[in-house]
C-alpha cells in the first residue's frame, strides 16, 4: 500500500493548475523515492471530478468516481501520492474524511491536507478578472464586491475551522506570500511537503500558461465574447473558452497596459470588510500576522480613482471596438453553425495549445488550388469531420470559480 498521501485543497486561484502540470508530466523527482499522482479522468490534470461527485445526487455515481481515483493509491506501492482538487474547496470536510477512510482505511485516517490562500484583496481582484473571462459574472467591481460580500466566498476562518476540526494537526494552511512558502513561491513550498524535505529536481516544466494580469483591453476582448455567447454556449464550453482565449492572449500580452486595480474607495470597503477574518486566520493558522499585514499595506497603495470599465468601447477606439464586436459576433456564428465540432479545437490536450498555422507560400497556394480543383480532399482532409475520440467533447461541470 502507499505509504503517505497528501490531499491538496485549493484555494482557487493559488497555482493549482501549474501544480497539476507539475505532477501529471512527472516534472518532479527524487532520488530512491516513489511519488504517484493519479491520471483516472482522461486528459483532465486535476481530480475535481472527485471533488464534484461529493455531491452527486445519485449515491452510486460518487462511489464509482471516488473509487476510480482512490482506488489505485490504496493498492499502489509509492512513498507518496498525492491528490489535487481546488474543488474541494466547496466541499464538506467531514464528507472528505469518510471518502478517505471509507476506501483507504489507514492511509485515509493519516492523509495529510494542504491549502493555500491569498491575501483577501488579492483573491477578490482575481477572482473578480478569472470570473470575467470565464463567463461567469457579466458586472462591475462594486457588484461583484456586493455579490462576494453576501454570499462570504472569500471569508476564511470558519471554512478552515470546519477542516481543523476534522482533520486537526494533519491541516496545513499557507498564506500566499513569498515569505511564507519554502523557496519564495507555491510548487516549491509543495514540493517540499511531498518529497519531505529530501532533495529533488524539476525538470522539464511547461511555463505558466495563463496569467491573472492581463490587461485591461485583453480582458475587455474576452468579455466582449462571452457577452456574445452568453445563452448560446453552454456555461460549461463558454467556460473552457474563456481559458483557451486567455491563455492565447497570455502568449501575446501588453506588458505596458494597465492591468485591473482597486480604486481607493473599494479598497477601504475590503479592508473594512475583511479584517476581522484576517485578525482570526493570523491567531489561529498563521505564526504572524501576514493577512492583516497585507490588508494594512491596501491602505497605503497608490491606485486610480477610475473604476475599471470592461465595455470595448471604454477600452478601444470605435473602430477597434467594431471590429471587435464582428470577431465575437463571427464565433458565436461559427458555434451555433457546428457545436459539435469543437472538441478538438477547445479540448486539446493541456500540454500544449494549437497556434494558427503559418501562412502558405504561393507554389504552396497554388498546389492546393491544383488538389481543390481535382476534388482530392481524401477522408483525413475533410474539413466537417474531426477526430472520432473528440468529436462531440463536453466539457466537464466546472465550480463556481476555478483556476
Amino acid at each position: 500500500m502507499t505509504k503517505a498521501l497528501i490531499v491538496h485543497i485549493g484555494d482557487h486561484t493559488t497555482g493549482s493548475a501549474r501544480l497539476q502540470r507539475c505532477l501529471a508530466g512527472g516534472h518532479a523527482r527524487a532520488d530512491e523515492f516513489k511519488l504517484f499522482y493519479p491520471q483516472v479522468f482522461g486528459s483532465e490534470l486535476h481530480h475535481n471530478r472527485a471533488a464534484h461527485a461529493l455531491h452527486a445526487a445519485d449515491p452510486k455515481d460518487s462511489e464509482t468516481t471516488c473509487f476510480k481515483l482512490l482506488q489505485p493509491i490504496r493498492d499502489g506501492d509509492a512513498d507518496m501520492a498525492v491528490i489535487s482538487a481546488e474543488a474541494l474547496e466547496f466541499a464538506d470536510p467531514a464528507d472528505v474524511r469518510d471518502v478517505l477512510e471509507s476506501h483507504m482505511r489507514w492511509l485515509g485516517k493519516q492523509a495529510r491536507i494542504v491549502a493555500y490562500v491569498r491575501p483577501h484583496a488579492e483573491r477578490f481582484l482575481i477572482g473578480y478578472e478569472q470570473q470575467l473571462r470565464l463567463g461567469l459574472f457579466f458586472g462591475d467591481l462594486q457588484a461583484f464586491f456586493d455579490m462576494t460580500r453576501a454570499d462570504g466566498r472569500f471569508l476564511y476562518h470558519t471554512r478552515f475551522e470546519r477542516w481543523k476540526a476534522v482533520f486537526g494537526d494533519r491541516l496545513t494552511v499557507r498564506p500566499l506570500l513569498p515569505d511564507h512558502l519554502v523557496g519564495g513561491e507555491m510548487l516549491s513550498d509543495f514540493l517540499d511537503m511531498v518529497f519531505e524535505g529530501r532533495d529533488y529536481t524539476l525538470s522539464d516544466l511547461p511555463p505558466t500558461i495563463e496569467r491573472h494580469d492581463l490587461a485591461q483591453h485583453e480582458i475587455a476582448m474576452i468579455c466582449a465574447l462571452q457577452g456574445r455567447l452568453r445563452g448560446v454556449m453552454p456555461r460549461s464550453a463558454a467556460h473552457v473558452l474563456g481559458g483557451y482565449a486567455s491563455r492565447l492572449l497570455t502568449e501575446l500580452h501588453d506588458d505596458t497596459a494597465p492591468g485591473l486595480a482597486l480604486p481607493p474607495a473599494l479598497a477601504e470597503q475590503i479592508v473594512s470588510t475583511y479584517a476581522e477574518d484576517a485578525q482570526a486566520m493570523d491567531r489561529d493558522f498563521f505564526a504572524d500576522t501576514p493577512l492583516s499585514t497585507a490588508l494594512d499595506a491596501l491602505r497605503h497603495q497608490p491606485g486610480s480613482a477610475d473604476w475599471p470599465d470592461m465595455e470595448t468601447a471604454a477600452q478601444f477606439d470605435p473602430e477597434t471596438a467594431r471590429l471587435v464586436g464582428v470577431w465575437a459576433d463571427l464565433v458565436a456564428e461559427i458555434y451555433k453553425d457546428m457545436p459539435d465540432k469543437w472538441g478538438r479545437h477547445l479540448f486539446a490536450p493541456q500540454f500544449s495549445f494549437p497556434r494558427p498555422p503559418a501562412p502558405q507560400t504561393p507554389e504552396e497556394m497554388e498546389a492546393q488550388r491544383a488538389q481543390d480543383a481535382a476534388g482530392a480532399t481524401g477522408p483525413d482532409t475533410d474539413p466537417d469531420k474531426g477526430p472520432e475520440t473528440e468529436a462531440g467533447l463536453t466539457p466537464p461541470a466546472t465550480p463556481a470559480e476555478d483556476a
